[in-house]
């Protein structure tokens, strides 16, 4: 986990992963009134993130995103 502290001086946690490490989990959905059915296409979950890329300028960073979707 990395620590990043926001402008109004709040701290928040991030999951922080390295080069070559799997990244892997489990989703659970839960809704509000059990008795009623979801109408979904699927289900997206996305990974947004920052690369740095310290050997060349220590505040140069790269954005990216990765998306994947599920149909269940």
């Amino acid at each position: 986990m990395a620590e990043h502290k926001t402008e109004d001086g709040k701290k928040e946690k991030y999951f922080l992963f390295y080069d070559g490490e799997t990244v892997s989990g489990k989703v659970s959905l839960a809704l509000k009134n059990p008795n009623k059915r979801l109408e979904h296409q699927g289900i997206k979950i996305e990974f947004i993130g920052q690369i740095a890329i310290s050997f060349v300028l220590p505040s140069a960073a790269a954005s990216m995103m990765l998306s994947k979707r599920w149909t269940l």
